[in-house]
């Protein structure tokens, strides 16, 4: 397929994405609207010009068989009802990969960089604006959760996985000035966003960038220092509009009370710091435990946290989903998935290197987005973040990428004059 016939495969990922963040704050069956017409559009899309993708899918097999074993874990589930409904969302999630690993596959990344562009930028003026209406932008009422939601988090999730492209960007010179209006609004997103796991996530983001985002040390130092002088400047910009103190010191005080040991050794009580997510860690052990073999229908945490704490949660923690719902095959999936995404954007790497530096920066920042998505999917449900998808696309787009590229390679050799 060539990339002017795959060009819309990539603007309808982008759209739906967009459209994301939006619908989340008002109605999100937008988002699943959107997805629906596009993936029509591409139905039709594929019929009138006879494409068939043919065995490009067989390199991401391992993310269709966890979308199979998902659906069909409805068979044995606890809670059928749940599984259903999330199975039947991740039809969606499904159709995002899809089409995104079709577009990185076969065309060219220009909708990856407007999309990685606009996402930051999107959330950080959806957040600007509930921070001017209710002061601060973590529900603290009720009547403020049911308007907003968790929108805090999930401005986080999407902007965490567009930060390191953007700084791929802003290192190969590209868009400067639009750039680095998205870099300072992912700033600004994660600086007022009272995310615990946005902090952690950004200071995670930054190490990863200084330690691997150059060929050498006097380049990555150079890139730290741009990078600081761009977040020093959103915060002389951000202090006179919010009050920072009030901003930073729920997030210290959430931070106090963080006890990894208790979540694994204390049985969770009404009335304790974090009750509901050292709740849902302590159900995900006793499900693992007494369902590992099979587990509890995928979607069913959220009603066995309910049965046994009284408090509904969903998994956020992507080992307890793939063990503890999906059983020892879901767990076999989710290591085999890994390994594969992580082997896609570390092997060439020094090759690379040598020979094709926008490339090589191009998947660093792919590594580093992986990373931090992947550590904050260990508390966070990041199986609902269409953005994960997006990423997943990505790191398997770069095995089939250098299997075309070698193949290409080696067929030019072939036809190569001899003597």
């Amino acid at each position: 397929m060539s990339s002017r016939i795959v060009k819309p495969y990539g603007m309808s990922v982008a759209v739906v994405i967009l459209i994301y963040p939006i619908a989340s704050i008002t109605q999100l069956k937008f988002f699943y609207l959107a997805a629906l017409l596009t993936f029509i559009f591409a139905v039709i899309y594929h019929v009138a010009l006879g494409i068939i993708p043919g065995k490009i899918f067989y390199r991401a097999k391992s993310i269709y068989l966890f979308f199979v074993l998902a659906f069909f874990s409805y068979l044995w589930a606890l809670y059928p009802e749940e599984t259903l409904f999330y199975a039947g969302k991740n039809v969606v999630y499904l159709w995002v990969f899809q089409a995104a690993f079709i577009a990185l596959i076969c065309g060219k990344r220009r909708w990856l960089d407007y999309l990685v562009v606009a996402i930051p930028i999107t959330c950080a003026v959806i957040l600007a604006g509930i921070y001017a209406k209710y002061n601060v932008v973590r529900p603290n009422s009720i009547e403020m959760y049911e308007a907003v939601g968790s929108f805090s988090n999930l401005a986080i999730a999407l902007t965490e996985i567009c930060l390191p492209f953007l700084l791929y960007l802003f290192r190969v010179n590209s868009r400067l000035v639009l750039v680095g209006v998205s870099i300072a609004a992912c700033f600004f997103t994660m600086v007022i966003s009272q995310s615990r796991g946005g902090y952690l996530m950004l200071g995670i983001t930054i190490v990863l960038v200084v330690l691997l985002f150059g060929r050498n040390i006097q380049t990555r130092v150079y890139n730290f220092i741009r990078i600081a002088a761009l977040y020093l400047a959103v915060l002389l910009i951000t202090l006179p509009i919010v009050n920072l103190n009030n901003l930073v010191a729920p997030v210290v005080e959430r931070f106090k009370h963080i006890h990894p040991v208790s979540i694994i050794t204390e049985e969770p009580t009404r009335g304790m710091k974090d009750f509901g997510r050292v709740a849902m860690y302590y159900a995900g052990q006793d499900a693992i435990r007494n369902y590992g073999d099979v587990g509890i229908g995928y979607g069913g945490l959220k009603e066995y946290v309910n049965d046994l704490y009284g408090f509904p949660m969903v998994s956020h923690n992507l080992m307890i989903t793939a063990w503890g719902e999906l059983g020892f095959l879901g767990l076999t999936l989710f290591v085999f998935s890994a390994f594969v995404a992580f082997r896609g954007v570390l092997r060439r790497r020094r090759f690379l290197a040598r020979n094709d530096v926008r490339e090589f920066y191009f998947r660093t920042a792919a590594l580093v987005a992986l990373v931090v998505a992947v550590v904050h999917g260990m508390f966070r449900p990041q199986l609902d973040n269409p953005m994960f998808y997006v990423l997943l696309a990505i790191v398997y787009s770069f095995s089939v990428r250098d299997r075309l590229c070698s193949q290409k390679t080696w067929n030019a050799q072939q036809h190569e004059p001899q003597g």
